[in-house]
């Protein structure tokens, strides 16, 4: 268990003698801070290749700090949010974000962070039979089919 300082101030008085009495004089009492267990973090929202987003971090502990391991995404810690910028690769990062507390019992508790892949633009193009075929001028389906 951890020791939290807390300070507190007394006064001395000497007997015999009236030079520097009443004297302050402060003690650091150490206090026992139980320890804490770190949950799973979330984002509050997706994140996708391609799409710039930002969003509040969800599941974080008081007093804890937070990091990530994703190319694109920035935290900020003390505001709990985060900007994606859009330029990193989809997958599932199972480091993605970090959680450090100095009391807890599993700090640098890490959390899975899935990044989508972009959705494909609309075409107006059909693969059939190994050939691509354009239909008119505007787009019928999203994806090449």
């Amino acid at each position: 268990m951890a020791l939290a300082p807390l300070s507190q101030t007394i006064f001395l008085t000497e007997d015999g003698s009236a030079v520097a009495s009443p004297k302050a004089v402060t003690i650091p009492p150490l206090v026992a801070v139980p320890p804490v267990t770190l949950g799973t973090l979330t984002l509050s929202d997706t994140l996708t290749a391609g799409t710039p987003s930002s969003g509040t971090i969800l599941g974080a502990t008081a007093g804890s700090t937070i990091s990530d391991s994703i190319v694109g995404l920035s935290i900020d810690s003390d505001d709990l949010s985060y900007t994606w910028d859009g330029t990193g690769r989809a997958g599932t990062f199972p480091e993605g974000l970090i959680e450090t507390h100095p009391n807890a019992t599993n700090s640098g508790r890490a959390s899975a962070v899935t990044v989508s892949p972009a959705t494909p633009a609309p075409s107006n193009q059909i693969t059939a039979g190994g050939e691509v075929m354009t239909v008119g001028g505007e787009p019928l389906f999203a994806g090449v089919y």
